[in-house]
């Protein structure tokens, strides 16, 4: 089911779920379980409603009753198991619910963006049906895996669970949501931009589509295959080939046509903006203007009269370029004007959900953070007797001991402190001559070098020798990936947060790592001057992660708290101890990095981790006005 029509599912099953039959028989089975607690037939339909209504619970909000009536099935169906031993067509049934309520709890994990919970608990429901034989929901766990490694844009994998549920669907005459998988494999291969594939799949989904007649399916697969085609134009495009003589743009608007037709007649709203959008954004690729814009402002009033803040942001952005395209610069501000004004409605409407997920995410971490300040407290009530029952004496003597050795201790301290304070100093101010000559040459490579090899790259297309064209290519993309990791061209443009959700990508993209980011702390808090020493500082715990943790993911956040900012970058690698890190620290140029950069923010820094549980790196700098 495509995410438009099931939201409009959950609309209905929200507006209905204060009266569920699910819900009266929960009364009645509960009363009747008080008075007759073990029997069978109550209990196997008290866990059918308890999973029931774990359904019924969409709004974010209201996950956690989801949470609760799931976990009071996984109570009950244990309470079962202990209690007896039952034959095996029930022992299977019991394990059968089992997997379903841990594939809820995935669910929950899942939409609440805690991908590790959600995968542990979907291997476990995983495993659980694979056991027992149980095809269907076998096939429920791998799409649902495959939809969360897509939620996080790792479709390689997304791509492989998906095959895999195609052939338990295929092994077990599975026909039901065979042609939702060939558009799912579809859909990942695009994101690949592996057209040809992506191509494969959709026509697969689309003579399913066509063979039962559903309307839904064939609305959404003519989009997607349009929009296959566009993707392969645009290829063209690339290449230099004029708009007007690229096949694919005209096969991907037949088949947006298509998708209008369809959309148009079924009453669905939403996705018929979606469709105008798309269509209207490639007739403006094709040099169509007019019926470019009379897509576009058709999308744009279906977008106002829902009220849909995506959709407005998306046409106007479209329609301001189309505007400067034809020269009518006053529309062009106009629209741009309105594009900006839904972003930033976007923005705040996600950083409210946002703020709600961060809170549902941490509420495990505050409760051992509560069980651990506790046993410190007992911890400092057993020092603090044993301090009292210390002799007298004994401490008298101590201290006059420390006073010696203080006196003693001092000449040398006043003597060397004027030394170690000015190596420190030399130590800052050698780090930032270096970041100001990696930028000095960065630019020089981009602006200058740069600018020749792709002036060179424009005569040859211009005379038509293309036989070097992708020697020229490669050394252009050389020049950029040198400049960039000698200084990082987004700092410059668009600051720290931008310049770290770049490398985090980067990271993502090259690696098997799950790279996450909350920079909210870093917004207006971070002079210019310092903003290279955080970017660098991040990059070698990044680097030494990919390197040596063997981490799977890595979350970076940095945030406000009492005239500091916290930074902190954490993996969930196979960490190591910090006896063997100190004896490598001197010979470690990186992490001498790290604590020459930190001595210059003023800032201190500590690590946790042990082998075996992952590594955090936490970074407290006080918020400076003023740039080195």
């Amino acid at each position: 089911m495509k995410p438009v029509f099931f939201l409009l599912y959950l609309i209905l099953s929200i507006t209905l779920s204060a009266q569920t039959p699910e819900t009266d028989s929960l009364i009645r089975l509960e009363k009747k379980l008080r008075s007759r607690s073990g029997v069978l037939t109550t209990d196997t339909s008290l866990i059918n409603c308890y999973l029931s209504l774990a359904n019924e619970y969409y709004d974010l909000e209201e996950r956690a009753k989801e949470l609760e009536n799931t976990n009071k099935s996984l109570v009950l169906i244990d309470r079962m198991m202990k209690e007896r031993e039952y034959s095996g067509q029930i022992k299977k049934y019991l394990f059968i619910k089992q997997a379903a309520a841990y594939d809820n709890i995935a669910s929950y994990y899942s939409d609440i963006n805690n991908y590790p919970k959600a995968f542990e608990y979907y291997f476990k429901a995983l495993q659980i049906d694979e056991a027992h034989d149980n095809p269907v929901g076998i096939k429920r766990h791998l799409i649902n895996i495959a939809v969360t490694f897509g939620d996080q844009g790792e479709y390689e994998k997304c791509i492989a669970y998906n095959q895999r549920a195609l052939k338990v669907s295929l092994q077990n005459n599975i026909t039901d949501g065979m042609a939702y998988l060939y558009e799912n494999i579809g859909s990942s291969n695009s994101s690949l931009r592996k057209y040809d594939s992506a191509l494969y799949y959709y026509y697969k989904a689309l003579n399913m589509y066509e063979n039962s007649r559903d309307t839904l399916g064939l609305q959404t697969v003519f989009g997607n295959i349009a929009s296959v085609y566009g993707g392969k134009g645009d290829r063209e495009l690339d290449k230099g080939v004029p708009a007007k003589d690229i096949a694919d743009y005209y096969t991907a608007t037949v088949f947006y046509k298509k998708s209008l037709e369809l959309f148009r007649s079924s009453g669905n709203k939403r996705m018929h903006t979606i469709q105008l959008s798309n269509y209207g954004a490639q007739c403006l690729k094709m040099g169509k203007f007019k019926e470019a814009e009379d897509l576009l402002k058709g999308a744009l009033s279906i977008s106002m009269e829902l009220s849909d803040l995506y959709g407005i942001m998306e046409t106007n952005q479209y329609l301001s370029e189309l505007y400067e395209q034809t020269g009518d610069n006053k529309n062009a501000f106009r629209h741009y004007k309105e594009f900006i004004e839904a972003k930033d409605s976007i923005f705040n409407t996600e950083n409210t959900k946002k703020n709600v997920q961060a809170e549902m995410n941490f509420e495990f971490d505050k409760k051992q953070a509560q069980k651990s300040m506790e046993h410190e407290k007992q911890v400092v009530a057993l020092e603090a007797e044993n301090r009292i029952q210390k002799n007298t004496r004994n401490f008298i003597i101590v201290l006059s001991f420390m006073t010696l050795l203080l006196v003693a201790s001092g000449f040398v301290y006043f003597n060397n402190k004027r030394t170690l304070e000015l190596r420190e100093l030399h130590a800052q101010q050698l780090i930032i001559a270096q970041d100001k000559e990696k930028q000095r040459i960065s630019k020089e490579l981009h602006d200058s070098i740069g600018q020749n090899i792709l002036f060179i790259k424009n005569q040859m297309i211009k005379n038509n020798e293309l036989r070097l064209m992708s020697s020229v290519d490669e050394t252009l993309e050389e020049v950029r990936n040198i400049s960039k990791n000698l200084y990082p061209n987004q700092l410059e443009k668009y600051g720290l947060s931008a310049a770290v959700e770049a490398l985090a990508e980067k990271t993502k993209q090259s690696s098997d790592i799950f790279v996450s980011c909350d920079l909210e702390g870093f917004r207006d808090s971070i002079p210019p001057g310092h903003q290279i020493n955080y970017y660098r500082i991040i990059q070698e715990c990044i680097t030494n992660t990919v390197k040596h943790a063997d981490a799977t993911a890595l979350r970076i956040t940095a945030t406000k708290k009492e005239g500091n900012i916290e930074l902190i970058i954490q993996d969930d690698g196979k960490g190591f101890s910090k006896t063997a890190l100190a004896k490598k620290a001197q010979q470690s140029f990186g992490m001498l990095n790290i604590e020459e950069r930190i001595k210059s923010l003023k800032g201190r820094y500590e690590l946790e981790t042990s082998p075996g549980k992952g590594t955090k790196h936490i970074f407290i700098i006080p918020i400076q006005e003023s740039s080195i």
